[in-house]
């Protein structure tokens, strides 16, 4: 018996070692796979823009989700990752919305990513594409959109001067989010690789009635990932 066990305590080894390679070669693929990644994440953004503007009833002229050197209003050119063209006039209000949705849309998109990572198994093939496309991708585009703040014609820069947010405001909020994003996104590939997940941070969702003085005044909501 002991034998047996002896024998079997190596090949379990192995086994597990294969596991954690095959899931590294797998993520690599992915990350092979970038320019897929770059042109899906540009679709978001400027989809983002799109769609924000014809919620809000405007017209787009066109839609151009891939690098190119893109017409100024003082007839100069500037080269741009993608661009959406509405039809004028647009509100402030509005323009200040459409500029921003992207980043609204890359943290709706990075967090149902994330959440939905702690209910599927980790040596699922779908792991490494959620974590690319929903999550490593997303990031870094709502980190571009971080950066934009820094230049006249940025989605981040145009959504302060039409909305009269403070720019330190956006920028600091966006980046403590940026900064969680980065660690759940190392947290992720952690788990993948490794392919082990702390049952401690897997999603747990919990409704439970909320009290004020004693008396029930309706329900708490509350879920850890």
């Amino acid at each position: 018996m002991v034998v047996a066990v002896m024998t079997l305590m190596p090949q379990t080894v192995r086994a597990e070692e294969s596991g954690v390679e095959s899931r590294r070669k797998e993520l690599l693929w992915h990350l092979a796979g970038a320019p897929a990644y770059f042109f899906l994440s540009l679709n978001f953004h400027e989809g983002s823009h799109a769609l924000a503007g014809m919620a809000l009833g405007y017209e787009v002229e066109a839609y151009k989700p891939y690098p190119h050197f893109a017409k100024l209003d003082d007839g100069s050119e500037q080269f741009v990752g993608g661009a959406v063209h509405l039809k004028d006039p647009i509100d402030s209000a509005h323009l200040a919305f459409i500029s921003i949705a992207p980043m609204l849309t890359d943290i709706l998109v990075f967090t149902a990513a994330d959440l939905s990572l702690s209910y599927i198994e980790t040596d699922s093939h779908a792991v490494p594409f959620i974590l690319n496309a929903g999550m490593l991708y997303v990031w870094a585009d709502f980190v571009g959109g971080l950066i934009s703040i820094f230049f006249d014609h940025g989605d981040l820069k145009r959504f302060g001067d039409e909305s009269g947010v403070p720019p330190a405001l956006t920028f600091g909020v966006g980046c403590a989010l940026a900064y969680v994003g980065f660690v759940r996104i190392l947290d992720r590939q952690k788990q993948f690789i490794l392919g082990t997940r702390d049952d401690a941070t897997s999603g747990r969702a919990m409704i439970a009635p909320l009290y004020h003085r004693g008396e029930a005044i309706g329900l708490s909501y509350s879920f850890r990932f």
